[in-house]
């Protein structure tokens, strides 16, 4: 027996088994790349939506935070304009607060807006002062009696006369059914410099 080799040439079917295998591999490979390549574009996709979402909210907030400021701008403009309005009255105020309580001359003023507005001051009544941050407040209770227009064109007076005086509360009562005239009692407070 006699064997002959053949070198160079190819056993049938051999060569082609081995290219396949190769050529699956390599799909396999590709296919393998291609998925993750997606995968990391669909993850990067994400992340960009997710910066694009918090960049938009961040310029609204910026664009809120821009809209406060221009309207406390505004504010403050009109403030500015405003201001010496604002230091005179402030100043016409504390002319409105004596250095002293003066008691007999909140009386006397009390008593001559009365008798200007045609009523009649029937009691006053000082109670405990207390004092305050920049000046002391003194409490008092103040009757009247007239018509009751008469009254409302004296608390008008009280209120922008040449004394502070704060009207805390005011009760109206009627005097007698068969008489235009009523009654008022007033809670307020007059103020002095500490």
């Amino acid at each position: 027996m006699h064997c002959v080799a053949q070198i160079g040439k190819s056993v049938p079917g051999g060569g082609k088994s081995m290219n396949n295998t190769k050529n699956i591999s390599s799909s396999r490979i590709l296919l393998i790349a291609s998925v993750i390549t997606i995968i990391l574009l669909l993850v990067l996709s994400v992340i960009k939506i997710s910066h694009i979402k918090e960049t938009s909210s961040a310029i609204n907030d910026c664009n809120l935070t821009l809209q406060n400021n221009k309207d406390r701008l505004k504010e403050l403009e009109a403030l500015k304009d405003n201001h010496s309005k604002l230091e005179n009255e402030h100043k016409a105020l504390i002319n409105k607060i004596p250095a002293s309580p003066d008691k007999q001359g909140l009386i006397d003023q009390v008593n001559q807006y009365s008798i200007k507005n045609e009523v009649k001051l029937v009691q006053v009544n000082f109670d405990e002062e207390s004092e305050e941050e920049a000046f002391v407040e003194m409490p008092l209770k103040l009757k009247f009696e007239g018509k009751y227009i008469s009254i409302m064109k004296l608390l008008e007076e009280l209120d922008y006369g040449e004394r502070l005086i704060r009207m805390d509360e005011i009760q109206i009562f009627n005097t007698d059914v068969f008489s235009n005239n009523v009654r008022a009692e007033i809670s307020a407070t007059g103020f002095y410099d500490k």
